[in-house]
């Protein structure tokens, strides 16, 4: 088994959110295990093609970066590891898509986020992923 580490783990977690920033939703379909769900707005979004579904709905003019902090190993095993993060989030959209940098009026929103992970031969694979409600707003 390759990539069993803890630190592995962990980014697997910032590489998925990398990719739903880039837009790279192949990449982020590899890190997600068939059977893993994401709670993500209110949907449970099982196995990576309804994930892939739902994310080509997202605005094609809107930037967003998604900021993972304060990233924790809760556990690690040789069947699972559990990873927690701040995530704060900046997002512009104003219809058009930006010619040099979006204009930034504060981050959004701040939540805890946990990762459910299992080993695979091809590293960490997603299997749960949810967030906590909202612990900082824009106000």
């Amino acid at each position: 088994m390759s990539n069993t580490s803890g630190f592995d783990a962990c980014n697997t977690l910032t590489r998925f959110f990398r990719g739903l920033d880039d837009r790279d939703y192949d990449m982020m379909a590899s890190l997600l295990a068939d059977d893993g769900v994401w709670h993500r707005q209110g949907k449970d979004l099982r196995g990576p093609k309804m994930m892939c579904d739902e994310l080509k709905k997202r605005s094609p003019t809107m930037v967003i970066h998604h900021l993972l902090t304060n990233v924790v190993l809760l556990s690690c095993s040789q069947t699972e590891a559990v990873v927690s993060a701040y995530m704060s989030v900046v997002r512009h959209d104003s219809g058009k898509k930006p010619t040099g940098p979006a204009p930034s009026t504060d981050i959004e929103n701040i939540r805890t986020l946990t990762a459910r992970l299992r080993p695979t031969q091809d590293g960490w694979r997603i299997t749960d992923l949810g967030g906590s409600e909202p612990t900082f707003t824009r106000g």
